[in-house]
């Protein structure tokens, strides 16, 4: 008889009435030391204690029972009533081993909940997720991390199982139901078999109350008093567990962990993150060895840009980092104000970072002698965006230095005609034209737009003679 015919009779000898028995932890999880107990949840119909550890001598180890009845698990599921202290349990690899017929779908239920909240987040990049690929697991691994700092021992739990090999194809595969209901829904779109997007077709409007700071702390608590509460009965064991886990120091937290953005892949450029950000992004664009230098910098308000000097193999680059502001976007906000039956701008800075990552891409090369700057990174907590520089000047450099004695010849203002009228009749709008968006290259003639964090999709008319106008 194998461990998990044994398990479920034995459960089922101490809970004859159990709706459903899961296995999950380190044993499913394939992380588990000689000496681990079988983490097993009981789910029962009524449970007079409503949740309860209950340990059992088996196999020279013990059966870690968490025994809870049906309602507070489903709560738990549905909106977090305990913290997710139950129903976090089935955020990981689980098997069921015993279900009367409502232990999967309580799964289901709470998958989908996580999944959609991680939908939330990524619904706040805008457009930019056209340019998106999202792994499968990306969704449970992004609620591990919030999870691990609510309850800090799960942060070696969860790193424990991210390093196990072939992981990410387990959750791909538990959690592919939850993306095929998703995407039956219009909600997601499959890219291929292990890739997603945000459907095009319908948005999304989800509430993500574990986004807010408030109900993350309240989560934190109301997890803590449930542990504490289901440990009364084994108070000696429990308190074991979590000591020995805050102990085990001597391990580093999974990189994927610590950052699951990093798991979403971009058409162009790379997610970097932390605090060395630049350096990792210059070793993965030019090579190991570098040497960066700032040699200008800029602060508009609305933004600051930081031009780096990278020599790398004997050969040198200038690379554009831009840090969008905040509140500091003060011209749009008064233009806003002055001018709002005319066009409405975007003030968030991570919105204007989106968009200008998705329009540089929309509107290269939308002829011959036009083109875009190649994005290298992006940095999206710092809302930064890095891209190649341009060796040029403004294409109406008179109009943008306002000196008179540089001259604008006339065909200067037919081009940028043309290059707007294309834009236009393609169905876009640059938003914030201006001179100095309209860069020709030194050497290839081309034109590159830049600056493009008001750009959109439109028809309408006022935003299109705004264009012009501006």
């Amino acid at each position: 008889m194998n461990h998990e015919n044994e398990i479920r009779e034995k459960v089922l000898e101490i809970y004859p009435n159990a709706e459903g028995i899961v296995l999950y932890g380190s044993r499913i999880g394939g992380y588990a030391r000689p000496d681990s107990d079988y983490d097993v949840l009981v789910i029962v119909p009524k449970y007079p204690y409503g949740l309860r550890y209950h340990y059992v001598d088996y196999n020279k180890t013990k059966l870690a029972l968490l025994v809870t009845s049906e309602r507070l698990i489903v709560s738990d599921a549905s909106v977090g009533l305990l913290g997710e202290f139950v129903a976090g349990r089935l955020l990981a690899p689980i098997k069921i081993i015993y279900d009367k017929g409502k232990t999967k779908n309580i799964v289901t239920i709470y998958r989908y909940r996580i999944t959609l909240e991680g939908i939330n987040e990524l619904a706040k990049l805008g457009v930019m997720n056209n340019d998106l690929k999202i792994p499968i697991e990306y969704f449970p691994i992004r609620k591990m991390k919030i999870r691990a700092k609510l309850y800090t021992p799960l942060k070696y739990s969860y790193s424990k199982l991210l390093k196990v090999e072939g992981i990410r194809e387990r959750l791909r595969q538990e959690y592919k139901p939850i993306i095929d209901k998703l995407v039956s829904e219009g909600i997601l779109e499959y890219i291929d078999e292990n890739h997603v997007k945000l459907s095009i077709i319908r948005k999304i409007n989800v509430t993500d109350k574990v986004l807010d700071i408030a109900s993350l702390l309240i989560k934190g608590i109301a997890s803590y008093i449930a542990h504490a509460y289901a440990g009364l009965p084994e108070i000696s064991h429990i308190t074991f567990e979590i000591t020995s886990k805050v102990k085990r120091r001597k391990y580093t937290v999974a990189e994927e962990l610590k950052h699951p953005e990093t798991l979403l892949e971009l058409r162009e450029g790379t997610i970097v993150k932390g605090r060395e950000w630049l350096q990792d992004l210059i070793k993965y664009v030019y090579g190991q060895e570098y040497h960066a230098k700032i040699i200008r910098e800029s602060r508009k308000g609305i933004y600051t840009s930081t031009i780096y000097e990278v020599t790398s193999n004997n050969k040198k680059y200038l690379i554009v980092v831009k840090e969008y502001a905040s509140l500091m976007a003060f011209k749009w906000f008064i233009a806003e104000v002055l001018g709002r039956t005319a066009i409405s701008f975007y003030l968030d800075p991570l919105e204007r970072l989106c968009r200008e990552y998705h329009y540089t891409l929309t509107l290269r090369n939308i002829r011959s002698d036009v083109d875009t700057p190649k994005i290298l990174g992006v940095h999206l907590s710092k809302k930064i965006l890095i891209r190649e520089y341009i060796h040029g000047d403004s294409l109406l450099p008179g109009i943008m230095m306002r000196k008179e004695e540089v001259k604008v010849e006339p065909q200067e203002f037919h081009r940028i005609g043309e290059i707007l009228a294309i834009i236009h009749n393609k169905g876009y709008a640059i938003g914030d034209c201006k001179p100095d968006n309209f860069l020709l290259a030194e050497g290839s003639g081309k034109v590159y737009l830049v600056d493009l964090e008001q750009a959109r999709d439109t028809e309408n008319e006022n935003e299109l003679a705004w264009d012009i106008a501006e």
